[in-house]
């Protein structure tokens, strides 16, 4: 028996050790009451030396309540060496001119992802993003969270 648990601990090892992508994945749950316009999102990131490419992606949830085609987003972040800020606006298109949902759902959930930026590098740090909507509702509903994932890749 104990043969068993270290073969499969070794096993374990050796598949995690072969992955070269390392993600972190960083989510902010907008509550009931609504993602108020001058409420901004703020996620910190620790990420390690990269010599490999990396990308930041925003993940967006929403629900049946979310009244619009698309979800406009200003996005500020000092990646990929924290020493300058950079803004940027990401629009994402959820749904058809009909009003039918473009992403994959389920429980009345509907989840997006965008690439917002790629980078040849990440120097270890700590990182900064911070994410406003920019429909103009004092109150925008229907958003249940916005997430980021930074990627590592081969």
């Amino acid at each position: 028996m104990r043969r068993l648990a270290t073969l499969c601990f070794v096993l374990i090892f050796c598949l995690v050790g072969c992955n070269n992508t390392q993600t972190t994945y960083c989510s902010y749950t907008i509550g009931k009451e609504g993602w108020a316009k001058t409420h901004s999102l703020y996620y910190d990131v620790a990420a390690a030396d990269s010599l490999h490419n990396c990308k930041l992606l925003i993940v967006v949830r929403n629900n049946d309540k979310y009244a619009y085609q698309q979800l406009p987003l200003l996005v500020t972040h000092n990646l990929p060496d924290a020493t300058a800020w950079q803004i940027d606006t990401i629009v994402f298109q959820v749904a058809d001119k009909n009003g039918k949902w473009l992403s994959k759902g389920w429980s009345g959930i509907y989840e997006s992802w965008q690439t917002l930026k790629e980078f040849d590098y990440l120097r270890r740090g700590k990182y900064t993003i911070k994410i406003d909507q920019l429909t103009g509702e004092d109150y925008l509903h229907g958003i249940t969270d916005i997430s980021i994932l930074l990627e590592n890749s081969k």
